[in-house]
């Protein structure tokens, strides 16, 4: 695919020559200056001002080349860094993702421990009676009832 605008050229731009001045006369002043042509004759103030046109076109041609190339330059550093960027904000999406799922999961996991205790009581329960008695907690927690809130009555239990 061909690029837009005019084709590049490969060889280095001619750009026009500063004029040559004559050296100060007696009689010349500071402000008035005599340009030769490179035949040796002097030139005529249209040529001079056309030769001053030309090489102050040239140059702001190549000024104009260099800030076109900078600024392109510039425009593809920004695309890398703009896709890198892209690329980093994908990859912290899908971790977020992930992390929110991972809390939803512990969320639903504590939940579900909190919202019936009982179980988790009773067992505590049995756990410190049967420490405190030295039997297996399983034997002592097929007699506890995990829907009330008081211990069992031992005493009254081993009496019978």
């Amino acid at each position: 695919k061909r690029k837009r605008g005019r084709p590049s050229r490969n060889e280095p731009r001619d750009i026009t020559p500063k004029l040559p001045r004559l050296p100060h006369g007696p009689n010349t002043s500071d402000s008035e200056y005599a340009y030769v042509s490179d035949s040796g004759g002097l030139l005529t103030d249209d040529e001079v001002s056309a030769l001053k046109y030309r090489r102050m076109r040239d140059l702001n041609n190549e000024a104009s080349k260099r800030c076109r190339q900078t600024r392109k330059e510039k425009q593809a550093s920004e695309e890398a860094e703009m896709n890198a960027l892209a690329e980093r904000n994908t990859k912290l999406k899908a971790s977020l993702t992930k992390m929110e799922t991972q809390v939803m999961e512990l969320k639903a996991k504590f939940l579900a421990e909190i919202r019936n205790p009982s179980t988790k009581i009773a067992i505590a329960r049995r756990q410190m009676i049967g420490s405190r008695l030295g039997y297996d907690s399983n034997i002592i927690g097929s007699l506890i009832d995990t829907e009330t809130e008081q211990l069992p009555d031992i005493h009254s239990f081993w009496s019978v």
